[in-house]
């Protein structure tokens, strides 16, 4: 009996050995695996998850990403499929291409890009939100041609943190470039197996520019608690606060977009709604994260609304929308809107730590102003 014990007992043992040695065996080939999946059968290639190094920071974060290629000539038709978690805007060549959100189970953004692409050096890049802090961006860029390109994201992309005007253009020098940090290729956590969607409208197509509407009338301590009319915002613009409501007069459909007066960077909390928004009471529609080195933030959805509502980290000196073409408008706003959940209602969303990172940063600001923690 005890002899079959002693047996049992070596028996348990060498296959506890056998299971430890065979983890390192199983992770290199999970790898293995991963990898020749990307490169022969995932819709993406060989394009990789990336992000930024954000430390021990779990904050709300805002950065660029980009990487330069070159071509021998004008290529043939081009798409990139784009995804980020939680918010993107893509440029290609300086020219804003499209933007997006997050949403569980959504396709790949895609867009023909093929007529802005030159011979010589171009740069793809985008401008990359969370307000989770953490996230992921992932970009495939397909070239036809004489001279086919297949360009995706990896750990040769650079990460910029402060926006400058040379930033998107191709080939244009940037101070403190990073690399940025490879962390999967597809599939990926809850990211799972990405989809190519169907081609898309781009911005220049979707929004017209030529009839930007800035917002009229603004209120806010600045204004003594009454509505005052405004001019397009300028470089002289007088400041309105860090906690401001505009007012269109009407409806609008398209991107809300708030100026500010100087390029310092800036978080905040935004209100949308066709009645004026109440912050005691409403949850914030989006979290402003704006680079240093921007005057200006954009939102990456389509939006209806009269009001707009913002509690910023830094003074405000007007808004406007950018709005969508007419036809579009309802595609548009159907697109960019929330999943409904069991019966038709809307999940309740999760507040993210840049909520209250925002919060704690108003309160900092007030006690200063106050003459308290100087």
């Amino acid at each position: 009996m005890a002899a079959r014990q002693v047996r049992a007992l070596g028996g348990s043992r060498t296959l506890w050995v056998l299971l430890v040695l065979a983890l390192p065996v199983l992770a290199i080939a999970e790898r293995g695996l991963r990898s020749a999946y990307g490169r022969f059968w995932a819709p993406t290639g060989a394009a990789q998850w990336i992000w930024a190094e954000t430390g021990e920071s779990n904050g709300g974060v805002s950065f660029f990403v980009f990487r330069d290629f070159e071509l021998g000539g004008y290529p043939g038709r081009a798409r990139i499929s784009c995804r980020a978690d939680e918010d993107f805007f893509l440029y290609l060549n300086g020219e804003l291409v499209g933007s997006g959100s997050y949403r569980d189970g959504e396709p790949m953004s895609t867009f023909e890009v093929g007529y802005l692409l030159e011979p010589g050096v171009n740069r793809v890049a985008a401008e990359l939100r969370s307000g989770r802090g953490v996230g992921g961006f992932l970009l495939d860029l397909e070239i036809e041609g004489e001279e086919p390109l297949r360009l995706g994201t990896d750990d040769t992309w650079s990460v910029v943190r402060a926006y400058t005007d040379k930033l998107l253009t191709p080939g244009g020098a940037t101070a403190e470039v990073e690399s940025a940090i490879s962390l999967s290729a597809p599939p990926t956590g809850r990211w799972g197996l990405p989809r190519i969607g169907p081609p898309t409208l781009g911005f220049a197509d979707l929004v017209s520019l030529a009839d930007v509407r800035h917002a009229p009338r603004a209120l806010s301590d600045a204004t003594g608690g009454q509505w005052r009319e405004l001019d397009p915002p300028n470089v002289s613009s007088p400041p309105l606060g860090r906690a401001v409501t505009f007012d269109w007069g009407r409806e609008v459909v398209g991107y809300p977009n708030v100026v500010f007066g100087r390029k310092e960077g800036a978080k905040a909390l935004i209100f949308l709604g066709v009645e004026r928004p109440d912050p005691a009471v409403d949850r914030p529609v989006a979290y402003l994260l704006n680079p240093v080195g921007r005057k200006s933030w954009s939102d990456t959805r389509p939006r209806r609304f009269r009001y707009l509502t913002a509690i910023a980290t830094a003074e405000m000196v007007g808004a406007r929308v950018l709005p969508i073409v007419p036809e579009f408008a309802e595609q548009a706003l159907a697109e960019a809107a929330p999943h409904q959940g069991v019966f038709g209602l809307e999940a309740l969303r999760l507040r993210p730590p840049v909520e209250d990172e925002i919060r704690r940063e108003l309160e900092r600001l007030a006690s200063v102003a106050a003459g308290e923690g100087v």
